[in-house]
């Protein structure tokens, strides 16, 4: 009787790790270091003041920082397409085996 339910949570195990999305991408510490050291008055945690004060004052990091920059800019271009494509084709109806399973009903 064990090895079946040891077989169970191993699926489980298994389904859950295949549906996890992959890791955000993110900067280096060196690269973080130069920005926060660059931008102090975003270091409260306010992301569009602190990604202003890096877009007006980019000329004055790392080159390999800059790098990591336009790295994560394109990775969020790519993940915002693939987000667009996947509402689309939601919106499509598409009733595909990709397709989410419906939400269950209200209680």
């Amino acid at each position: 009787m064990r090895l079946p339910l040891a077989l169970i949570g191993l699926t489980a195990t298994t389904a859950a790790i295949a549906q996890t999305p992959p890791p955000r991408p993110m900067l280096s510490d060196a690269c973080r270091a130069e920005v926060e050291k660059l931008c102090p008055v975003a270091a409260d945690g306010d992301r569009r003041a602190r990604m202003q004060c890096v877009m007006t004052s980019q000329d004055k990091l790392s080159e390999g920082c800059k790098k990591e920059l336009a790295d994560l800019r394109a990775a969020r271009e790519r993940m915002r397409g693939d987000m667009r494509a996947e509402r689309e084709k939601w919106r499509a109806g598409s009733t595909g085996d990709d397709a989410p399973p419906p939400p269950p009903p209200p209680q």
